[in-house]
């Protein structure tokens, strides 16, 4: 017994689905416009924790010799 056409149409729909499927999960694999975004990110962080350990270093020299200073007016 032949297929019916509802069973034709479903056949055609599933089929188109899967290709739509497929082949946007392909472009999704070849974009590589988020690893960029990602690379970055990585790098602004490298920055700010280099940053943040300098402000940190001369924060506490600074702190230090305030303290010496105080000791000394007193």
């Amino acid at each position: 017994m032949p297929p019916s056409l509802a069973d034709r149409v479903q056949l055609l729909f599933k089929n188109w689905i899967q290709h739509r499927l497929m082949k946007t999960i392909r472009r999704f694999l070849a974009d590589e416009s988020g690893a960029t975004a990602i690379e970055y990110g990585l790098i602004a962080a490298g920055i700010a924790i280099a940053i943040i350990t300098a402000v940190q270093g001369v924060g506490t020299r600074l702190s230090t010799n305030f303290g010496k200073i105080s000791t000394s007016l007193k």
